[in-house]
């Protein structure tokens, strides 16, 4: 039959994830030094609207919270880590830069799991996989802030063939994990954004077919966003 799973296993599991998220945040993913280096967002003072269906916009923008790579900029030239990112004419270091994009990516899947296990009833891969920060040119935002909650709001679109329309699911995080959420939604991806956006133009202007901070390991396969969270849980559990 198998080894049965207890829940204070899984409340565990969930436990340590959330601490090593935290960790990997605040410890290598931002710039921050000191005593004050890790903060809380005021989600009580952030105004959603659920019917902005304009191209690009999120509650990021409609409350002054657009623009914080400059920031993160900031606190990276000002920290002990610049040399790591930076060399002495200021040009970016693309090695160090695919090793911080390496730690996003974990940090993603991080927050992948602990979306998908607390945030009410598990949806299905193709759902949880496919949430927008922002709106975009066929598909909505999926991801709100309502009376201080982050809210996932995804469809299951099975229920087109019963009642002619997709099924609206809501799921609210966790305090810690929705702070995580909004944490990378306002520093880490407007940075990484900018950083892929720069490159590839100058690597446009000088005719390469690649970025430079593409190695050909960035490359992934679909199924691989089901095996990779699967290690991180198993790593996790006692």
């Amino acid at each position: 039959m198998g080894k049965p799973i207890l829940m204070d296993d899984l409340r565990t599991m969930v436990a340590r994830m959330m601490v090593d998220a935290e960790d990997l945040l605040w410890g290598q993913l931002m710039f921050k030094e000191g005593d004050n280096e890790r903060f809380v967002i005021p989600l009580a003072g952030i105004e959603d609207d659920l019917t902005q269906t304009r191209r690009g916009q999120s509650f990021i923008y409609r409350n002054g919270l657009a623009g914080k790579e400059v920031e993160m900029l900031k606190d990276l030239v000002a920290s002990s880590r610049k040399a790591d990112l930076l060399d002495q004419t200021g040009e970016w270091k693309w090695a160090g830069i695919r090793k911080y994009l390496k730690l996003v990516r974990k940090f993603e899947e991080f927050l992948l799991l602990l979306a998908h296990i607390t945030g009410g009833q598990p949806s299905r891969g193709e759902e949880i996989t496919g949430l927008r920060l922002i709106n975009g040119i066929n598909r909505d935002c999926n991801i709100f802030i309502i009376d201080s909650e982050v809210v996932l709001v995804t469809q299951y679109h099975k229920s087109l063939a019963h009642f002619d329309s997709p099924k609206v699911i809501p799921r609210f995080l966790p305090g810690r994990i929705r702070q995580l959420f909004v944490m990378y939604m306002i520093y880490i991806r407007p940075l990484t954004d900018r950083w892929e956006a720069d490159n590839k133009k100058h690597a446009r202007d000088r005719g390469a077919s690649r970025a430079d901070f593409e190695d050909g390991e960035d490359d992934h396969d679909e199924s691989e966003q089901y095996e990779v969270p699967d290690d991180l849980a198993a790593s996790h559990t006692g």
